[in-house]
């Protein structure tokens, strides 16, 4: 119920935003990549990205030779047992590595089964990289693995158990991250899946960067895990006792000689581990055993370091095999509770109530920003809780931001510790404060967030992630308040980079370091996620707690942002947030390259953000529309000469208009047609997306011209959005690369340099973006009633207008339209591909705009050189921009929003007129 309610919403915000029409499309394709089950997106996900080629290996192994280190590799494996077919598969997926400097280290723990024994012998003889050592007495899992690390001589140790296999790239892989880190690097982990009885790969679990808040919840380590050899004998190997957990015990063990700089992890499936009903293995056998082990693996750490007398630990009972640490909490600072609010004293209510008379943790002040109270109850209220000693009431007039109410609170704030409450808030239970706490009291802590939930019991925050829709957004939201989401996350504290300040709590020197909330870029949205990013960057960490849970009823005061002032306020904020963070916000250390940026539920992406070692390159999707791909080519110029390796991929018939330009970077063709129907555009794109990861040299790192979220969305125009899908800054400059010129053309339009010829476009691929034909009748009059020559120019296919002098309707190139575009006094167009090639050239024009936007659309205000005279004209009618395939509001076949207002026109051509006698 909770999914359809959240489709329903989604819908009427596409149909109020980019009407019916577009709405339908859109949602036909959401709901086609929802009704495919995760295990038939994950085998699509496999065989796009993650199928190791014939040329990928020759590529690679081209990579291994230029490594600076190549270092030996280990791969200890205890051997009891083990199904020779299994066992057989391990050994050969080690002998298959593409990375060739390894030894397989291996202890048969006095196996009974003799097929066992002859394999191990038949391998040691077949390849001298294979070590096996056969003990005499049986010992388990961890006395056998000492035995394999006492045969380890490599520098790095690879744990491999007898039954998994690993991709053919795998040890290729740990050792390009050693080398891209100089070898500062003590830990490797990677990510993992599971292989079913027949080899079938399921259950993916693309993991988060290094998380210390997390590994003491969950061993997220585990598969793969690369550990430096002399770490391992130093801390005397494994452990007896800890079997089950062995690989728990001593990664904890490990973390007391390294410092989290030298932890790593590498962002790919990388070990395939064998689980399935029937599959015997100690931890799958004997879960309390394992259980046990890790309880006491991860007590024993506590034990030893500087939390020892400050923490408890116990098991959480709904999720077996994850652990809840508890720091005591002895201190008692005062904390500053800040609630902005406006009216609506039935919920402001409740919240002060809840945290007066509902909050176990007693030394608190209520700070009540009250931004312009009207409402007779609620200013009542107001005066009635003033008396309280605790409750402070700041009156603050004015428009509503919320980042100068807050600032203005903490300047008044009295505690040393700082919370950020909507007054939607309400208790749920007395704890969660000193839960909070707790968690802030670590020296390495900045900010803690809290679990929130709607009111019908499902999660409204877990934690805030970066890129999701643009900028960032609460994963996992509409989740059932004790799903275990993501493999367990939002029932697990961990590490994030942001948490809403709907309840956030901080340290207020923290606070004041870091200049407080931002008041004139994030007013009203993304503030809090500015405030943790700065706190980041200071070296704390930001903290999700789900052991304080509150109920939020999200913006009940304010209302939705739907108007068209705050719509047009948070696409500005959400520029304001990509501007100043840019490619930060693709790469979210907590949430993986290789999850969507497009959803909130953790799917796989099929767009991931990192491409692979041995061809690093972005391979940039920009089929059709000659607009979008004049502005690709200059954007591709940008990105070379900002150190951007990018490979542009355009459908067959605009290769040549590229080709023109004299690229400096790789330009491959697409076999797609342009579209002759916008209602096409998805689906062709799609089939360049699909032709492209279809490549044997696919880098695996896309970017598109086209994507089903609307770039707009996030306040961003074209030209900011191709940039920023290359992760450029958006206000990076264009530098104007214009075509090499022909002279070919010269003899058939003579007339151009003798007269004073304006050329006028006024066609565009979508109908309701060409100029109407009485505002053409009108624009060419004036222009004829000041002397000039009209020719019309387009492709050969464009309908003749009448009232044009000449006409050049050809299929030219770029080169043969430089010619004439500079020939001319000026441009006169539409939205279309002739108005971003006047801004390269920097010739005069004029742009008659629609139903779309000059803010959205124009490239002009991006490049270097705009010497030239250029006006702009925007649409005159509110309801653009749109996306409409008709004038649905005022029921016509064009728009009426393009403006022709005679006194500006006239001046822009008298002006040119002038300066052209001058010449």
């Amino acid at each position: 119920m909770i999914r359809k309610i959240k489709l329903v919403r989604k819908f009427a915000n596409l149909v109020r935003k980019n009407g019916l029409y577009f709405a339908l499309k859109e949602t036909k394709h959401y709901l086609r990549m929802r009704k495919v089950p995760v295990t038939n997106l994950y085998q699509e996900y496999i065989s796009r990205f993650d199928v190791i080629r014939d040329d990928d290996v020759k590529d690679i192994i081209k990579h291994i030779d230029s490594f600076n280190s190549k270092p030996l590799i280990s791969i200890l494996m205890p051997v009891y047992n083990t199904k020779t077919i299994y066992l057989k598969q391990a050994i050969d997926s080690i002998i298959n590595q593409i990375y060739p400097n390894w030894e397989l280290c291996i202890a048969d723990d006095c196996s009974s089964n003799k097929q066992t024994i002859a394999l191990l012998k038949e391998y040691q003889e077949k390849d001298h990289r294979i070590k096996v050592t056969f003990r005499t007495e049986n010992g388990h899992i961890s006395a056998a693995s000492n035995t394999a690390l006492e045969l380890c001589s490599g520098i790095y140790t690879v744990l491999m158990d007898h039954d998994d296999v690993i991709p053919v790239h795998s040890l290729y892989m740990v050792v390009a991250k050693i080398n891209e880190l100089d070898g500062n690097v003590d830990l490797i982990y990677t990510d993992e899946d599971k292989i079913d009885r027949d080899g079938q790969r399921y259950d993916p679990y693309f993991k988060s960067d290094w998380n210390y808040t997390l590994i003491y919840a969950q061993n997220f380590f585990a598969h793969m895990g690369v550990y430096r050899t002399s770490i391992l004998k130093n801390i005397g190997g494994f452990r007896v006792g800890y079997e089950g957990s062995q690989d728990y015990d001593i990664l904890l063990r490990c973390l007391s000689y390294t410092t989290e700089n030298k932890i790593a992890h590498i962002p790919s499936i990388l070990y395939h581990w064998r689980n399935f009903e029937g599959n015997d293995t100690f931890s799958t056998n004997n879960h309390d055993i394992s259980d046990d082990s890790a309880f006491k693996a991860l007590n024993d750490y506590f034990q030893n370091g500087s939390l020892r007398d400050l923490y408890s630990l116990e098991p959480m009972r709904l999720f077996p095999g994850t652990w809840r640490l508890k720091l005591k909490h002895d201190e008692m600072p005062k904390v500053s509770l800040i609630i902005p609010t406006r009216d609506k004293v039935e919920i402001l209510s409740v919240c002060v109530e809840g945290l007066l008379e509902k909050t176990a943790y007693s030394n608190i002040e209520v700070i009540i920003v009250d931004n312009g109270s009207e409402e007779e109850e609620t200013l009542k209220y107001l005066d009635k809780i003033s008396i309280n000693e605790k409750v402070k009431i700041i009156r603050e007039i004015g428009e509503f931001n919320f980042s100068r109410l807050n600032n203005k609170a903490v300047a008044e704030a009295t505690g040393n510790i700082i919370g950020f409450i909507n007054n939607d808030i309400e208790i749920i239970h007395p704890d969660w404060l000193t839960e909070m706490l707790a968690f802030l009291r670590q020296p390495t802590v900045g900010v803690v967030g809290a679990k929130l939930l709607y009111e019908n019991n499902t999660i409204q925050h877990a934690g805030v992630t970066l890129g999701i829709y643009g900028v960032a957004c609460h994963p996992q939201r509409h989740f059932a308040r004790n799903s275990a989401g993501y493999f367990g996350l939002p029932q697990l504290p961990h590490e994030v980079s942001a948490v809403t300040a709907a309840c956030l709590l901080m340290h207020k020197d923290i606070f004041e370091d870091v200049n407080g909330f931002d008041e004139e870029k994030f007013a009203i949205g993304f503030n809090d996620v500015d405030l943790c990013l700065k706190v980041r960057k200071k070296g704390y960490k930001i903290i999700y707690s789900p052991f304080s849970e509150l109920y939020h009823k999200e913006s009940v005061s304010r209302g939705n942002d739907d108007t068209k002032e705050k719509i047009a306020n948070h696409r500005q904020e959400c520029k304001n947030m990509i501007k100043k963070y840019g490619k930060e916000l693709k790469h979210d250390p907590y949430y993986n390259v290789n999850l969507s940026l497009d959803d909130e539920d953790y799917r796989i992406t099929m767009q991931p953000r990192q491409f692979v070692p041995w061809r690093q390159w972005v391979e940039f999707v920009c089929p059709f529309h000659r607009g979008d791909i004049l502005i690709a080519i200059q954007v591709c110029f940008a990105a070379v000469k900002n150190g951007v390796n990018v490979r542009l991929h355009v459908c067959e018939d605009m290769m040549s208009w590229v080709a023109a330009f004299e690229p400096s970077f790789p330009v491959e063709k697409i076999p797609v047609k342009m579209p002759t129907k916008v209602e096409d555009n998805l689906m062709i794109m799609q089939q360049a997306v699909d032709f492209v990861c279809s490549r044997n040299d696919f880098s695996r790192k896309l970017a598109l011209s086209h994507k089903l979220r609307d770039f707009r969305a996030v306040g961003l125009n074209i030209v900011e959005h191709f940039l920023n899908e290359l992760e450029l800054p958006i206000d990076t400059p264009l530098e104007n690369i214009r075509p090499y010129t022909s002279s070919d053309l010269i003899g058939q339009y003579e007339y151009l340099w003798k007269k004073p010829v304006i050329l006028l476009h006024p066609y565009a691929g979508w109908k309701l973006k060409s100029i109407p034909e009485h505002v053409l009748k009108h624009l060419i009059n004036l222009l004829h009633s000041m002397g000039f020559h009209v020719v019309q120019v387009g492709g050969a296919n464009e309908q003749r207008l009448a009232l044009c002098d000449d006409w050049i309707l050809a299929n030219y190139e770029p080169s043969q339209w430089r010619f004439i575009f500079e020939s001319a006094i000026g441009v006169v167009c539409a939205d279309s591909w002739t108005s971003h090639f006047a801004a390269i050239l920097d010739i005069p024009h004029l742009v008659l705009y629609g139903p779309t936007h000059d803010k959205d659309v124009s490239s002009r205000r991006h490049f270097v050189r705009k010497n030239s005279e250029a006006l702009l004209a925007s649409p005159v009618v509110e309801c653009s921009p749109c996306d409409r395939l008709s004038c649905h509001k005022f029921n016509l076949p064009f728009c009426s929003g393009f403006d022709v207002s005679e006194e500006r026109i006239t001046k822009f051509f008298e002006d040119l007129a002038a300066k052209q006698m001058r010449k």
